[in-house]
């Protein structure tokens, strides 16, 4: 760990985090390891059907057994095998195929008297990108990120604290203070001048920089944005197999 976020729009108490966690909440892993009363690498021995949880078809009895603390009277073993023959009986009879659909994709300039922030995946950057935003003034911005995951954050209302709460909440303030926003997905091949910048930037030992012209690397692949230069991007689709 590096630095740990200091909210710059509120003041929130300290909040509790699950320790072991890297997000800071408590989920289906946290509760298999509460399941397994893991304590420094020790477990408890009684608990040795670690192998169930490979088995996709058997949620019920997963919580069964972990959350009730329930056990069929034919054993859970015995259960666990049944659910097993029938999974693998499906899989010969039926089989999902995982192909990739080729699809174009390029950076796209914005509309007439909009601006345009791209940003990866870190949080520290997008706040700081935010923060620049607002200090120029401008009125209207579109926000793209590569990370799907934060633009769901951004876009809904969370009460809850975890350990990017800071960040995500100077995101949300600061984004209210711009006239008119506009936050979107899109994918990573789309914008290699926010993935040349974000690899400099990870050499760099300044926190914040801003250049008053491009590098030559970057300034390469404005000029190719600029020609509207399309990338492959290959997106995942199932089919079916009888």
């Amino acid at each position: 760990m590096k630095a740990t976020p200091v909210s710059f729009s509120t003041r929130n108490t300290d909040c509790i985090t699950w320790l072991s966690s890297s997000s800071g909440n408590f989920d289906m892993k946290e509760a298999y390891k509460l399941a397994r009363v893991e304590v420094e690498g020790n477990c408890n021995e009684n608990f040795d059907e670690e192998w169930i949880w490979r088995v996709l078809t058997i949620p019920k009895v997963k919580n069964d057994v972990v959350f009730r603390n329930e056990r069929s009277q034919c054993g859970l073993k015995q259960e666990v095998l049944a659910k097993a023959t029938e999974f693998a009986y499906i899989d010969i009879n039926g089989k999902q195929t995982i192909n990739h659909r080729r699809i174009r994709v390029s950076w796209l300039k914005p509309p007439l008297h909009w601006h345009k922030l791209n940003s990866d995946a870190e949080l520290w950057a997008l706040r700081d990108g935010i923060r620049l935003c607002v200090s120029l003034k401008l009125p209207a911005v579109i926000f793209e990120l590569d990370a799907k995951l934060i633009v769901d954050m951004l876009q809904k209302e969370d009460s809850s604290q975890n350990s990017i709460d800071a960040l995500v909440s100077d995101c949300k303030s600061g984004l209210r203070e711009i006239p008119i926003v506009q936050i979107q997905h899109y994918y990573r091949e789309a914008n290699k001048c926010t993935n040349a910048l974000a690899r400099r930037g990870a050499l760099l030992p300044q926190d914040f920089v801003v250049f008053l012209d491009p590098p030559a690397d970057v300034s390469l692949l404005l000029s190719l944005d600029s020609a509207r230069m399309a990338y492959d991007h290959f997106v995942p689709s199932l089919v079916s197999v009888a």
